[in-house]
């Protein structure tokens, strides 16, 4: 009789296009087998991990897998214990491989984890290496001090692409998020979710109506969420004039 490691390594021998261990709750010890057998799996379009509890060796071999995963366009590791050291691993698969990986991934989801201030270095040169559309960040553990965290003040997130980007419920102030906005594109970006972040905040609605009137003619934004930002009545009077 199978175990369940052989048994889902089974599986994956006839995976098709996705592969969803979601929300099971499996330690890495069961995850890095799984992560293993991923060696190659080119007909592979979305992996979803999240609701899971990986470790670092579970990622090393994450890591060592994803290069040959040359079709995938979604990853998801929502909610998996992700540490700043985990992304640095993730950082070393572009590092220390001459071609060009991963050059079909569009969506990254890396919320409810604990990557705080100091991923950010990881996340400046993850995304420097991809082309997402869309990039989760909520509940990461960010923080007023996020660009006075040593190294940080000059980094910048390759955002030109995003077309959803989610910065809810971390403790981000109105200048960290304005930073965060002026990386995107305002001809690309259609979905932003800014809600639930330092409850002192004001004037993060300001600054998108700047943005709104100096790219009115190609503005694609469809849905701003806003929830406790302390939105001003005059802006949001403004906004919607």
């Amino acid at each position: 009789m199978l175990d369940v490691d052989s048994l889902i390594c089974t599986l994956l021998e006839e995976l098709s296009i996705n592969l969803s261990l979601a929300n099971n709750g499996f330690f890495g010890k069961s995850l890095a087998p799984v992560c293993k057998a991923l060696n190659y799996q080119t007909s592979l379009l979305e992996l979803d991990l999240s609701g899971n509890f990986v470790d670092t060796d579970c990622i090393i071999k994450l890591c060592s897998s994803l290069p040959t995963l040359t079709n995938l366009c979604v990853l998801n590791l929502r909610s998996t214990g992700l540490v700043s050291s985990h992304l640095a691993e993730l950082v070393k698969v572009f590092t220390s491989i001459s071609t060009p990986v991963l050059q079909k991934l569009s969506s990254l989801d890396l919320s409810d984890n604990f990557l705080r201030d100091k991923s950010l270095l990881h996340l400046s040169q993850i995304t420097r290496h991809l082309k997402l559309t869309n990039i989760n960040l909520s509940n990461v553990r960010f923080t007023g001090n996020i660009f006075k965290e040593m190294g940080n003040d000059n980094i910048q997130l390759n955002l030109s692409e995003i077309h959803s980007l989610d910065l809810s419920d971390n403790e981000l102030g109105t200048d960290d998020i304005n930073k965060f906005i002026s990386w995107t594109s305002p001809g690309k970006l259609c979905f932003l979710n800014v809600s639930r972040n330092d409850s002192g905040n004001q004037g993060i609605l300001g600054t998108l109506i700047d943005v709104i009137r100096d790219n009115e003619s190609d503005l694609e934004l469809k849905s701003l969420d806003l929830s406790r930002c302390n939105v001003q009545e005059s802006e949001l009077y403004e906004f919607l004039r």
